[in-house]
């Protein structure tokens, strides 16, 4: 006997539910099954608006944030930045980029401290600005070849300046 596509897949349905119209009990294993053609479907309204981080955040660790990630969104648009990692001695310093989310790191406070910044772009000029420990945070990038951290052999692309606790600090960076 052969069996029409629509039949073949009632037998199916019926088959997966325990023959009283009732899902059958779920498997042993972790795995989540699809739901009966019976089930409810449970619907989810996707968030509207991001909700701004605050500007002093708490310590966080470096890691590459998912594409939706709110580092990445400013003024409720998607904001296209490269990463940059930008380093500095005397007193030495890093600053790691991803949009609009800044990473602080010093010889005081090796695990960092996450700064939510306000990103602007001006031609080959790039700067984020926000706050840490209270005083105003500003970093500055300008494409230079040829920067030179001062301590190393190695040349980077773009010439930083960076304002934390009241001190203009110079430094170099690189695309990561």
């Amino acid at each position: 006997m052969r069996l029409t596509p629509i039949v073949a897949a009632c037998l199916l349905v019926a088959a997966c539910e325990g023959g009283n119209g009732q899902p059958s009990a779920a498997p042993a294993s972790n795995a989540r099954s699809a739901p009966s053609p019976h089930s409810p479907v449970e619907r989810t309204k996707a968030p509207t608006a991001v909700a701004e981080p605050p500007v002093d955040g708490a310590v966080a660790k470096a890691s590459a944030p998912p594409a939706d990630n709110p580092c990445r969104m400013q003024d409720d648009a998607p904001l296209e930045v490269r990463p940059i990692r930008a380093v500095g001695t005397e007193p030495f310093w890093n600053v790691q980029v991803d949009g609009r989310c800044v990473t602080y790191t010093d010889p005081e406070n090796q695990s960092g401290t996450r700064i939510w910044a306000r990103y602007q772009k001006n031609g080959k000029s790039e700067t984020w600005t926000g706050a840490f420990q209270g005083k105003p945070f500003e970093l500055r990038s300008n494409v230079q070849p040829g920067c030179s951290d001062g301590m190393s052999d190695k040349v980077y692309p773009i010439a930083v300046q960076l304002l934390v606790s009241g001190e203009v600090r110079n430094g170099c960076a690189e695309p990561t």
